[in-house]
């Protein structure tokens, strides 16, 4: 296993305005690991800077580090000031990609790309709930400094900013069934409608995964990880870095590391269940059996949109697998992750306060992705990984949205 060992003595973590990619835990991190386990020691010291928000008194000791990272990795890759997020998510596309073609090969699973999705507004025509579904998204990751998976891996991990976006995420789980509803019957009666689409021959779907693979090394050699560190982390001891496999013990693993774990993932999906990722489905069992809760007689009625969701029982294991490895990977690393919560949080220019910021994101986030009909896993990684032309376009919208309003708020 490559490592890399860093001493150095900083007095602040990052400001908004010049985060860096992280992880703790199993995230991405943009360090990337020594070419031998030779270890190589640095010592510099920073110029303290304000902190926000929950600010440094909520931050943790992590393998003898002090670290305050997680919202800032996405973030600073809507801010373009980092690649960690676009490394991990395009290692765990193209290695995805790869098992899907396996396991068609071998004619375990028959793959069924994603469809188009309308929102009942002819003018958009018939990808218009991936536009609008994908940038409500992209907005959300703006805010709140998560995805809809992320979110809940960040909740269990003890972030402090997921505990009022999760507030929004849930209260948009249970209301947006009965949104649907009205919308259907009253102004837009032909808003969810979907169109089956052919799937793309496996040699394409190859050929793609092979062409993005030097991008990724591109983008891998261009990131100056350990000036990174030294920036933008908060350590007091040396500190182990994993490149692959990466050990869940190890507080940082590169963004190619994790990247391969989650395609090793969305492998191991297709074989136990033959679904691939996808965790924005989450939300409407976890909202649909507390409408059912809430509302024993009339959900079925006011919010049929639940019925697909509430019994499949697949989303609660997930639900249940996300919480217990966001807690896991905290505790194994040492302790639990807690973010220095960036500026946008708190900016006048956000119009927002911290709480309420994250809220909307989070509201947005669970909105958006139901309207797009997937996330930034469900499309982003699966769908791609399908080259489902929805896919691609939600995840345009997506990543259109968050970078054009990352400069707005910070």
């Amino acid at each position: 296993m490559a490592t890399a060992t860093l001493t150095t003595t900083t007095a602040a973590t990052a400001t908004a305005t010049a985060a860096t990619s992280t992880g703790v835990g199993g995230v991405a991190s943009d360090i990337a690991p020594a070419s031998s386990s030779t270890a190589t020691t640095t010592t510099t010291t920073t110029t303290a800077s304000p902190l926000h928000a929950w600010g440094r008194p909520g931050c943790r000791r992590l393998h003898r580090v002090a670290l305050c990272p997680v919202p800032l990795l996405i973030i600073s890759q809507m801010g373009w000031k980092s690649h960690s997020m676009l490394q991990m998510y395009l290692t765990a596309t193209v290695s995805g990609m790869a098992g899907y073609v396996l396991v068609e090969y071998l004619g375990l699973i028959k793959r069924s790309p994603k469809p188009p999705t309308s929102v009942g507004v002819d003018a958009l025509g018939k990808y218009g709930a991936n536009i609008v579904g994908g940038s409500m998204v992209g907005v959300g990751m703006a805010l709140a400094g998560a995805c809809p998976g992320t979110l809940i891996l960040q909740a269990s991990s003890g972030i402090p900013t997921a505990a009022p976006a999760m507030g929004g995420a849930l209260f948009a789980s249970i209301t947006h069934g009965y949104i649907v509803k009205f919308l259907q019957s009253t102004i837009l009666p032909g808003y969810g409608k979907k169109k089956a689409v052919a799937a793309f021959l496996r040699l394409l779907r190859l050929a793609l995964g092979l062409a993005i693979v030097p991008f990724i090394g591109f983008l891998h050699s261009i990131k100056p990880y350990i000036p990174d560190l030294i920036q933008h982390l908060h350590i007091t001891a040396p500190v182990r870095i994993d490149g692959f496999p990466p050990s869940p013990t190890t507080p940082l693993w590169t963004a190619i590391g994790a990247g391969l774990v989650i395609g090793a993932t969305q492998l191991a999906s297709l074989l136990a269940v033959q679904k691939p990722l996808g965790a924005s489905s989450v939300y409407p069992y976890i909202g649909g059996n507390i409408a059912r809760l809430l509302d024993p007689l009339g959900w079925r009625s006011n919010a049929p949109y639940y019925k697909d969701y509430v019994d499949d029982h697949d989303h609660g294991f997930l639900t249940a697998g996300m919480v217990l490895g966001g807690a896991l990977s905290a505790a194994l690393a040492g302790g639990a992750a807690v973010a220095a919560v960036p500026e946008v949080f708190v900016h006048p220019a956000a119009g927002l306060p911290s709480a309420g910021a994250a809220f909307v994101g989070g509201l947005l986030l669970v909105y958006g992705s139901r309207v797009a009909g997937g996330c930034t896993s469900g499309h982003g990684i699966s769908g791609v990984a399908q080259l489902s032309l929805s896919s691609f376009v939600t995840v345009m919208a997506m990543f259109a949205a968050a970078m054009g309003l990352t400069p707005f708020i910070h």
